[in-house]
């Protein structure tokens, strides 16, 4: 009788192997959810660290680009400012010094410690004809500028003016002597046969006092960018 009532309480309860396998199986149930949830943890907390990153990089590219245009913009006023102390700009009127400079070219001038001398490009502003002219200056003050034939001495000496333009559709420019006087300068435009200049009474010599500048560059069409001779 004893022996049937433990045969019977011994077939209730589970052997020790039985025991051993559900705790391992109830610890890996554990370990896996346990693992779900740190990988759900740890792929939320990758996404954040993007997220991040992301509006990192986007702000650092606004301040750069801010950054940028304000020193581009500090420095276009350096430019300008010193642009309009150093150096003034100027609009070719007429084709008078063709084919030098053009109806349209942009040029810019300076009259930073400038002497006006002979061959150089000039504007300069015309009291008769009340406006600016661009021109080439033949002579200085105290020199005879002698004109005869379509040739041009200056002290008797023929210059060598490979920058003529001479149209042979138009009439021939005029003969005459000229003495510049002190203080003066004598231009003529490389259009020889086309332009208004100190061989005619409506120009004249040039005081020095209305040289603006001497021409440094074109400016524009940028096709013909650069120095002027």
């Amino acid at each position: 009788m004893l022996n049937t009532e433990i045969n019977k309480d011994s077939g209730a309860q589970n052997s020790p192997d039985e025991l051993s396998q559900a705790a391992a199986s109830d610890e890996s149930a554990e370990n896996e959810q346990s693992g779900e949830a740190s990988a759900a943890l740890g792929v939320s907390g990758r996404s954040d660290d993007r997220q991040d990153d992301g509006n990192t990089d986007k702000k650092s590219f606004a301040h750069t680009f801010f950054d940028v245009a304000e020193l581009f913009i500090i420095t276009l006023f350096i430019v300008l400012g010193v642009t309009s102390v150093f150096f003034r700009h100027s609009i070719v009127d007429g084709p008078s010094m063709m084919n030098t400079l053009t109806d349209g070219d942009h040029l810019i001038i300076s009259d930073i410690f400038y002497e006006p001398k002979a061959g150089d490009i000039v504007v300069c502003y015309s009291d008769q004809l009340k406006k600016n002219i661009v021109k080439r200056v033949i002579a200085t003050e105290g020199q005879t500028v002698v004109i005869k034939n379509n040739e041009v001495y200056v002290d008797s000496v023929k210059l060598n003016e490979d920058y003529v333009y001479i149209d042979n559709n138009r009439y021939r420019y005029q003969d005459g002597q000229w003495t510049v006087s002190d203080g003066c300068i004598f231009v003529m435009g490389d259009h020889r046969n086309n332009s208004t200049d100190s061989r005619s009474e409506l120009v004249g010599e040039i005081d020095t006092r209305f040289v603006i500048g001497k021409v440094v560059m074109r400016l524009y069409p940028f096709s013909k960018f650069g120095s002027v001779d």
